[in-house]
């Protein structure tokens, strides 16, 4: 049940001119190729027998994709992992 559309409905127009790719859209990217995504963060998982490396589930309006984080990036940008903070400069 929902109130209405999906939160990420209301940022897809400047979320696009990013070049920012729906989770419907990440099947045709080519293998290997690095991309941008965005969504609702559902689940964050950093075990400790993954070297450090993140794991996110994000949903946006046509799915859930899921995003692999390196060490080095989440250490860079701890703050927005974890509480959501956007950093300043």
């Amino acid at each position: 049940m929902s109130t209405g559309p999906h939160p990420m409905t209301y940022f897809r127009e400047a979320l696009s001119k990013l070049q920012v790719k729906r989770a419907c859209d990440l099947p045709r990217v080519p293998h290997e190729q690095y991309t941008r995504v965005a969504g609702c963060v559902i689940a964050r998982q950093r075990p400790g027998t993954a070297k450090s490396f993140v794991f996110l589930s994000l949903e946006d309006e046509t799915g859930i994709s899921k995003v692999i984080v390196n060490p080095d990036l989440y250490e860079k940008y701890r703050a927005v992992f974890n509480r959501g903070e956007i950093p300043s400069g």
